[in-house]
């Protein structure tokens, strides 16, 4: 419960979530030097319903306010569940 009382900005900084989008973006682009991973990437997210193609744009679209709202919206105190797993 101690996570969602941080302040976002203390959870993810916007020059982590910058280094992160780069490394996945760079990660994205390497993988075009492999047949076998573009065959895995498209089919993967073919049966998604997302086309290989438009992934990278999409990475590219994404803001750090998308993922401050997403965090803002999830990660709340309404949303919370605690499981209780007791041996038989």
């Amino acid at each position: 419960m101690e996570f969602t009382k941080k302040p976002v900005d203390e959870v993810l900084k916007e020059d982590n979530f910058n280094r992160i989008k780069r490394k996945e973006l760079g990660n994205f682009l390497l993988s075009l030097n492999s047949i076998e991973a573009i065959a895995h990437n498209f089919t993967d997210l073919y049966f998604n319903d997302f086309l290989f193609i438009d992934y990278f744009e999409l990475l590219e679209e994404i803001r750090y306010s998308d993922i401050i709202d997403r965090y803002k919206s999830h990660l709340c105190e309404e949303n919370l569940v605690l499981s209780i797993i007791r041996p038989l």
